[in-house]
């Protein structure tokens, strides 16, 4: 039987997903991850109220939808003129809001969803000068970072648990991926060519693929890690690696809950704070990572497990509509919440299910 996706609380959702990403947009341009102030954030949860620019992309495109450049507009230079060590064309993993790093991996998916999302405001009319200038700093120096199959530095995935190594030749799936698909977004725009960089990340993404394990595995190299990650939905949208989800079944059944998916399995991260450190008391199921595999599904063709892994996420808000970063099946566990990633990630789906995806695959 087809999934029915209620349309009264899709309405009331979108409603509240445009007020907590529009929430987490600060006045000096910094969008933040989550707003601790929020009246519905836990006490005690880890603070979001950091950029991570992955997640302030996403969030980007999301304002895109509603016809909201400005917020984005005023990112973009807030990544140009504050965020530390932009000299260099180098994103890290977060910074507080004055643009001083907080926490200093170097995760090459970022720029790569922050060229995507670049490219979208260029494409809009609503970029400034200076947003040039920012996507030839970051595409230039992603591109200069590859080498054949890895990128030179040590890198981490986007979910922060892990590291590739150069001398390894390791490199993320997903990572090469998205800065292929965002390179080849943002070069006819700056005038630059990419072609021969990007088809090698889209190789190395390819080769992930193992016919043994029936999925993409999270990491190639010399020392692969050959064990199933939900950021490989990444491998359909938005990067157009794989046109077809059989792929990413496996990966889906792997690491599905019966609150939708979780990042990888054994995870241990549920952001709970107490008397000044961090406890692992095991992890939930992303609301997310619901919305991605919608994504992926419709991408494919397949509707209507794309109205039921919406739907799914949409059961992951709480009564006042708010969607946290994890779901767990206690009532012991808390999450930080709302999450603006996750609000995103709805406006971003609802739009791709009805047609309106405004991101080509490449």
């Amino acid at each position: 039987m087809a999934t029915i996706i209620d349309k009264k609380k899709d309405e009331q959702l979108t409603a509240r997903s445009i007020e907590v990403i529009k929430d987490c947009c600060r006045p000096n341009g910094a969008i933040i991850a989550a707003n601790t102030e929020h009246g519905s954030y836990p006490k005690d949860v880890q603070s979001y109220h950091y950029v991570w620019p992955r997640d302030a992309a996403y969030v980007c495109l999301a304002l895109s939808y509603i016809g909201e450049f400005d917020a984005q507009a005023r990112f973009f230079d807030w990544l140009s003129y504050r965020a530390e060590g932009m000299e260099k064309g180098m994103i890290f993993q977060n910074y507080h809001l004055n643009g001083r790093k907080r926490w200093t991996s170097y995760q090459p998916d970022q720029t790569g969803i922050i060229l995507v999302a670049l490219a979208n405001l260029i494409k809009s009319g609503h970029q400034k000068d200076n947003h040039i200038a920012l996507a030839r700093k970051l595409a230039d120096t992603i591109a200069a970072d590859w080498e054949k199959n890895h990128f030179r530095h040590i890198t981490q995935n986007l979910w922060e648990n892990e590291f590739a190594y150069p001398k390894l030749e390791q490199c993320f799936a997903y990572s090469a991926a998205i800065v292929a698909t965002g390179l080849a977004h943002i070069s006819p725009l700056i005038s630059r060519d990419y072609s021969h960089v990007c088809k090698e990340m889209r190789m190395t993404a390819e080769s992930a693929y193992s016919a043994h394990e029936g999925y993409h595995i999270r990491k190639t190299g010399i020392v692969a890690d050959k064990r199933p990650d939900s950021s490989n939905l990444g491998l359909v949208w938005p990067t157009g690696v794989v046109g077809n989800c059989g792929a990413v079944d496996p990966i889906i059944k792997r690491l599905w809950t019966k609150n939708g998916l979780m990042r990888f399995e054994f995870d241990n991260y549920d952001s709970f704070r107490y008397e000044g450190t961090n406890a692992f008391r095991g992890a939930g199921a992303w609301p997310l990572l619901n919305f991605w595999a919608a994504i992926a599904y419709k991408k494919t063709g397949n509707d209507d497990k794309a109205a039921g892994f919406y739907s799914q996420g949409m059961m992951c808000a709480d009564e006042k509509g708010c969607l946290p970063e994890q779901v767990f099946e206690n009532s012991i566990q808390s999450s930080v919440s709302p999450l603006a990633w996750s609000h995103a990630m709805q406006i971003i789906a609802r739009n791709t299910l009805e047609g309106h995806d405004m991101i080509r695959t490449t």
